[in-house]
């Protein structure tokens, strides 16, 4: 993970990441200075933003295509192959699994929209399945 300075283009750190392999999808929280990185090997590695230390790994399912942070709720979306891992936030260090929810085979691009309450789960066509937009409702 490479840090850069926007307005002086330059490199002000690099913190590797070893907890988790091929990082996808990144989630910031702020509030915590956490940085979720979403990695298709199955986890979420939790990194200090002030220190550049990898602090924990979350479990999710193999093949992670998007992750969102929910400030308002403290909670993370993991939109992975055939399902959606949700982690509720308790601490800056402390995340618990609040479940897996089955979305589809490949089903991986996922929406957010905290205004709606919802979450959109983008399902692709799969043998004689027709692809669909599934929406859950987030609390």
């Amino acid at each position: 993970m490479d840090v850069i300075d926007r307005e002086k283009r330059t490199l002000i750190a690099s913190w590797p990441i070893t907890l988790a392999k091929t990082n996808v999808a990144m989630a910031y929280d702020e509030a915590s200075h956490r940085l979720f990185i979403a990695c298709r090997s199955g986890g979420i590695v939790a990194l200090d933003t002030q220190s550049g230390k990898e602090l924990s790994v979350l479990l999710i399912t193999k093949g992670v295509d998007d992750l969102v942070f929910d400030a308002a709720s403290k909670r993370l979306y993991a939109s992975c192959d055939g399902d959606v891992s949700v982690y509720q936030q308790a601490s800056a260090d402390s995340c618990k699994l609040l479940g897996k929810v089955p979305t589809g085979p490949l089903a991986r691009t996922a929406l957010l929209v905290p205004q709606l309450n919802r979450y959109f789960v983008a399902v692709p066509q799969n043998g004689t399945t027709n692809a669909e937009i599934q929406v859950f409702e987030v609390h």
